[in-house]
């Protein structure tokens, strides 16, 4: 997929999110954008992670499994 095109869309999907944020009550607001910012920091630390570590091939096989 297109890198820039897929940027571009989330940094729209979260200008228009903070756009409807901003007519809420300060108090929801602010909560909401705390939960943004938790979920923010989550997604990059495990995306860290992943980074980390490579995945690899399982050497398990599978065989003989029936299906019913």
């Amino acid at each position: 997929m297109n890198e820039t095109l897929i940027k571009k869309f989330i940094g729209y999907k979260l200008s228009t999110a903070d756009k409807i944020i901003n007519y809420l009550p300060l108090e929801v607001s602010k909560e909401l954008r705390d939960l943004g910012r938790i979920i923010l920091e989550s997604l990059n630390e495990n995306a860290q992670k992943i980074k980390e570590k490579p995945s690899v091939k399982s050497k398990d096989k599978l065989n003989n499994i029936t299906i019913e």
